[in-house]
Protein backbone atom coordinates (compact mmCIF):
# COMPACT_ATOMS: atom_id res chain seq x y z
CA UNK A 1 0.00 0.00 0.00
CA UNK A 2 1.11 3.37 -0.95
CA UNK A 3 1.67 5.77 2.00
CA UNK A 4 -0.40 8.79 1.79
CA UNK A 5 1.49 12.11 1.85
CA UNK A 6 0.21 14.06 4.88
CA UNK A 7 1.81 17.39 6.13
CA UNK A 8 4.05 17.01 9.06
CA UNK A 9 4.40 19.85 11.87
CA UNK A 10 8.20 20.68 11.84
CA UNK A 11 8.89 22.20 15.95
CA UNK A 12 11.52 24.13 16.02
CA UNK A 13 12.30 23.55 19.69
CA UNK A 14 12.27 20.55 21.47
CA UNK A 15 13.37 19.64 24.79
CA UNK A 16 14.60 23.67 25.27
CA UNK A 17 17.05 22.92 22.09
CA UNK A 18 16.47 24.78 19.14
CA UNK A 19 16.38 22.77 15.75
CA UNK A 20 19.41 22.81 13.72
CA UNK A 21 18.19 20.44 11.04
CA UNK A 22 15.84 18.63 8.91
CA UNK A 23 16.51 15.38 6.51
CA UNK A 24 13.50 13.90 4.24
CA UNK A 25 15.43 10.61 3.09
CA UNK A 26 12.46 9.85 0.65
CA UNK A 27 10.71 11.86 -1.94
CA UNK A 28 7.61 11.78 -0.07
CA UNK A 29 8.06 12.66 3.79
CA UNK A 30 7.53 8.84 4.94
CA UNK A 31 10.69 9.09 6.29
CA UNK A 32 11.93 12.26 8.53
CA UNK A 33 14.51 13.36 10.50
CA UNK A 34 14.73 16.63 12.85
CA UNK A 35 18.04 17.37 14.69
CA UNK A 36 17.92 19.82 17.89
CA UNK A 37 20.56 20.92 20.16
CA UNK A 38 24.51 21.05 19.94
CA UNK A 39 26.40 17.97 19.43
CA UNK A 40 29.10 18.92 22.24
CA UNK A 41 26.27 19.42 25.03
CA UNK A 42 23.17 18.30 23.99
CA UNK A 43 21.54 16.77 21.36
CA UNK A 44 18.16 15.38 20.21
CA UNK A 45 17.56 13.83 17.01
CA UNK A 46 13.79 13.26 16.09
CA UNK A 47 12.93 10.33 13.47
CA UNK A 48 9.40 10.69 11.53
CA UNK A 49 9.00 7.11 9.70
CA UNK A 50 5.98 4.93 8.29
CA UNK A 51 7.01 1.00 8.64
CA UNK A 52 5.30 -1.86 7.20
CA UNK A 53 5.08 -2.78 10.51
CA UNK A 54 4.13 -0.12 12.78
CA UNK A 55 4.56 -1.12 16.24
CA UNK A 56 6.64 -0.14 18.84
CA UNK A 57 7.76 -2.63 21.06
CA UNK A 58 9.71 -3.77 17.99
CA UNK A 59 11.11 -0.72 16.52
CA UNK A 60 12.34 0.10 20.26
CA UNK A 61 14.04 -3.55 20.05
CA UNK A 62 15.61 -2.46 17.00
CA UNK A 63 17.37 0.68 18.64
CA UNK A 64 18.62 -0.77 21.51
CA UNK A 65 21.11 -2.57 19.63
CA UNK A 66 22.45 0.14 17.74
CA UNK A 67 22.82 2.15 21.10
CA UNK A 68 24.51 -1.34 23.30
CA UNK A 69 26.98 -1.15 20.19
CA UNK A 70 28.27 2.15 19.62
CA UNK A 71 31.91 2.64 20.23
CA UNK A 72 31.28 6.13 20.77
CA UNK A 73 29.62 5.06 24.32
CA UNK A 74 31.87 2.49 25.32
CA UNK A 75 29.77 -0.94 26.64
CA UNK A 76 26.81 1.32 27.57
CA UNK A 77 24.47 -0.37 30.14
CA UNK A 78 20.86 0.38 30.87
CA UNK A 79 20.43 2.32 33.68
CA UNK A 80 17.01 0.98 34.28
CA UNK A 81 14.37 -1.47 32.71
CA UNK A 82 12.38 0.48 29.89
CA UNK A 83 9.66 2.73 30.48
CA UNK A 84 6.40 2.17 29.23
CA UNK A 85 4.19 5.79 29.00
CA UNK A 86 1.30 7.01 27.67
CA UNK A 87 2.22 9.07 24.08
CA UNK A 88 0.92 12.26 24.12
CA UNK A 89 -2.54 13.22 22.61
CA UNK A 90 -2.98 9.69 22.87
CA UNK A 91 -5.12 8.89 25.51
CA UNK A 92 -3.97 7.21 29.04
CA UNK A 93 -2.56 3.74 27.90
CA UNK A 94 0.84 3.73 28.15
CA UNK A 95 1.74 2.32 24.35
CA UNK A 96 4.85 4.63 24.47
CA UNK A 97 8.80 3.09 25.14
CA UNK A 98 11.99 4.87 26.80
CA UNK A 99 14.64 3.97 28.52
CA UNK A 100 18.28 5.63 29.30
CA UNK A 101 21.91 4.41 29.25
CA UNK A 102 25.03 5.07 31.09
CA UNK A 103 27.98 5.14 28.58
CA UNK A 104 31.34 3.36 29.86
CA UNK A 105 33.21 6.29 28.41
CA UNK A 106 33.64 9.87 27.87
CA UNK A 107 32.72 12.38 26.63
CA UNK A 108 28.82 11.35 27.12
CA UNK A 109 27.28 10.84 30.61
CA UNK A 110 24.17 9.72 29.36
CA UNK A 111 22.05 8.49 26.53
CA UNK A 112 18.40 7.77 25.57
CA UNK A 113 15.90 6.65 23.40
CA UNK A 114 12.15 6.51 23.03
CA UNK A 115 9.84 5.12 20.47
CA UNK A 116 5.76 6.47 20.21
CA UNK A 117 3.23 5.59 17.83
CA UNK A 118 1.50 8.16 15.60
CA UNK A 119 -1.36 6.27 14.21
CA UNK A 120 0.16 4.42 10.71
CA UNK A 121 4.08 6.26 12.06
CA UNK A 122 6.31 5.83 14.29
CA UNK A 123 7.95 8.72 16.36
CA UNK A 124 11.97 7.57 17.51
CA UNK A 125 13.61 9.97 19.43
CA UNK A 126 17.14 9.51 20.29
CA UNK A 127 18.88 12.59 23.10
CA UNK A 128 22.56 12.16 24.08
CA UNK A 129 24.36 14.38 26.60
CA UNK A 130 27.83 15.43 27.67
CA UNK A 131 26.50 17.39 30.86
CA UNK A 132 23.20 15.77 31.88
CA UNK A 133 22.75 12.66 34.34
CA UNK A 134 20.77 9.60 33.85
CA UNK A 135 17.94 11.21 35.37
CA UNK A 136 18.14 14.43 33.84
CA UNK A 137 18.49 13.22 30.53
CA UNK A 138 15.25 10.77 31.40
CA UNK A 139 13.38 14.31 32.42
CA UNK A 140 14.39 16.20 29.27
CA UNK A 141 13.66 13.35 26.81
CA UNK A 142 9.82 13.14 28.28
CA UNK A 143 9.57 16.70 28.09
CA UNK A 144 11.11 17.05 24.06
CA UNK A 145 8.51 14.18 22.81
CA UNK A 146 6.01 15.58 24.29
CA UNK A 147 6.78 18.92 23.35
CA UNK A 148 6.88 18.10 19.60
CA UNK A 149 3.53 19.30 18.89
CA UNK A 150 1.13 16.61 18.44
CA UNK A 151 -1.82 16.08 16.54
CA UNK A 152 -5.27 15.82 17.83
CA UNK A 153 -5.87 11.74 16.86
CA UNK A 154 -8.36 11.35 14.07
CA UNK A 155 -11.59 10.50 14.68
CA UNK A 156 -11.80 6.86 13.53
CA UNK A 157 -8.15 6.40 14.82
CA UNK A 158 -7.61 2.62 16.46
CA UNK A 159 -7.08 2.76 20.22
CA UNK A 160 -3.67 2.92 21.44
CA UNK A 161 -2.19 -0.07 22.11
CA UNK A 162 -0.14 -1.11 25.12
CA UNK A 163 3.68 -1.35 25.13
CA UNK A 164 5.71 -3.74 26.80
CA UNK A 165 9.53 -4.21 26.20
CA UNK A 166 10.07 -7.48 24.06
CA UNK A 167 11.55 -10.32 25.64
CA UNK A 168 13.87 -13.19 24.61
CA UNK A 169 12.31 -16.50 22.87
CA UNK A 170 11.63 -19.44 25.49
CA UNK A 171 12.85 -21.40 22.77
CA UNK A 172 16.00 -19.68 21.20
CA UNK A 173 16.19 -19.66 17.28
CA UNK A 174 18.31 -22.12 15.36
CA UNK A 175 18.87 -22.98 12.22
CA UNK A 176 21.21 -25.99 10.70
CA UNK A 177 24.46 -25.54 9.44
CA UNK A 178 22.84 -26.58 6.09
CA UNK A 179 19.76 -24.05 5.91
CA UNK A 180 20.45 -21.56 3.10
CA UNK A 181 18.63 -18.58 2.10
CA UNK A 182 15.53 -18.88 -0.51
CA UNK A 183 15.59 -16.80 -3.60
CA UNK A 184 12.27 -14.76 -3.21
CA UNK A 185 9.31 -15.84 -5.11
CA UNK A 186 5.58 -14.83 -5.31
CA UNK A 187 4.59 -17.14 -2.39
CA UNK A 188 7.01 -16.02 -0.08
CA UNK A 189 6.24 -12.36 -0.65
CA UNK A 190 2.33 -13.19 -0.64
CA UNK A 191 3.29 -15.05 2.61
CA UNK A 192 5.07 -11.98 4.31
CA UNK A 193 2.20 -9.79 3.09
CA UNK A 194 -0.56 -11.89 4.79
CA UNK A 195 2.18 -12.20 8.09
CA UNK A 196 2.16 -8.21 7.73
CA UNK A 197 -1.41 -8.00 7.30
CA UNK A 198 -2.04 -10.26 10.51
CA UNK A 199 0.90 -8.51 12.58
CA UNK A 200 -1.50 -4.75 12.23
CA UNK A 201 -4.90 -6.58 12.72
CA UNK A 202 -5.64 -5.06 16.47
CA UNK A 203 -7.97 -8.35 16.65
CA UNK A 204 -5.02 -10.58 16.82
CA UNK A 205 -3.47 -11.21 20.07
CA UNK A 206 0.08 -10.95 19.79
CA UNK A 207 3.09 -11.21 21.62
CA UNK A 208 6.69 -10.88 19.89
CA UNK A 209 9.84 -12.23 21.25
CA UNK A 210 13.95 -11.73 20.21
CA UNK A 211 15.50 -14.55 18.66
CA UNK A 212 19.06 -13.50 19.56
CA UNK A 213 20.88 -11.22 21.90
CA UNK A 214 19.74 -7.74 21.94
CA UNK A 215 23.23 -6.84 21.85
CA UNK A 216 23.61 -8.48 18.58
CA UNK A 217 22.91 -5.95 15.91
CA UNK A 218 21.07 -8.38 13.82
CA UNK A 219 18.72 -9.52 16.26
CA UNK A 220 15.42 -10.71 14.57
CA UNK A 221 12.24 -10.66 16.96
CA UNK A 222 9.44 -12.72 16.05
CA UNK A 223 5.77 -13.08 17.02
CA UNK A 224 4.38 -16.10 18.67
CA UNK A 225 1.18 -15.95 16.25
CA UNK A 226 3.96 -16.96 12.91
CA UNK A 227 7.18 -18.02 14.14
CA UNK A 228 10.45 -17.10 11.79
CA UNK A 229 11.90 -20.16 10.83
CA UNK A 230 12.26 -23.26 12.27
Amino acid sequence: MAARRHRHHRPAIAGGTSRTGITDSTADETDIFLQFGDPETTSLTVYLFRPTLADVPVWFDRVEPQILGRDVYGKATPNSDPVAFAPPGGGTTAGALRRVYVPGKRPYTATGAAMLPLGEWLVAARLSSTTLDPAALDARLLEAVTGLGWPAPAADAKPVPAAAPIQPCATPLGFSKKAKLKKPDMSTSLLGALVAMAAQDPGIKKTWSRGRPASAAKARPRSNRQPIGR
